[in-house]
């Protein structure tokens, strides 16, 4: 699989506007969060996900206050990807995704419900 620097020099040399605009929007993901854009998940209903992929859909769900059934969703995409699909020398990015994701939960934390809070919770412990 290739880095996304790869692709990004790839995207420079093709010139194309469309390209460059989708390499603009993931500017921030590259500088902050490098490994999300490359960085896939796929053990659940046959999806393969991408962590920034992940994050973006849950910070939509969040900031447009989406359904219940969308918000647990997209934070249990995120906790997935957080717990088990980063490489083992990507401590960094993973911290930092994790970081993220504790956080909007904290923000969010009215918003869920109090049986998904809790198991949500478990399931977070047993992971350390």
């Amino acid at each position: 699989m290739a880095s996304y620097e790869e692709v990004q020099q790839e995207n420079y040399f093709l010139c194309d506007v469309n390209q460059d605009a989708i390499s603009h929007a993931l500017d921030q993901f590259a500088a902050r969060l490098p490994t999300t854009i490359m960085t896939f998940a796929g053990y659940w209903d046959d999806r393969c996900v991408s962590a920034a992929h992940a994050l973006l859909r849950l910070w939509i769900a969040c900031g447009l206050q989406t359904d219940t059934a969308e918000l647990t969703s997209a934070y249990d995409d995120c906790i997935d990807i957080a717990l088990g699909a980063f490489a083992p020398f990507d401590t960094q990015t993973e911290a930092r995704y994790r970081d993220l994701i504790l956080r909007q939960l904290g923000h969010d934390k009215n918003h869920l419900p109090g049986v998904w809070r809790e198991k949500t919770r478990q399931r977070l412990e047993a992971a350390r």
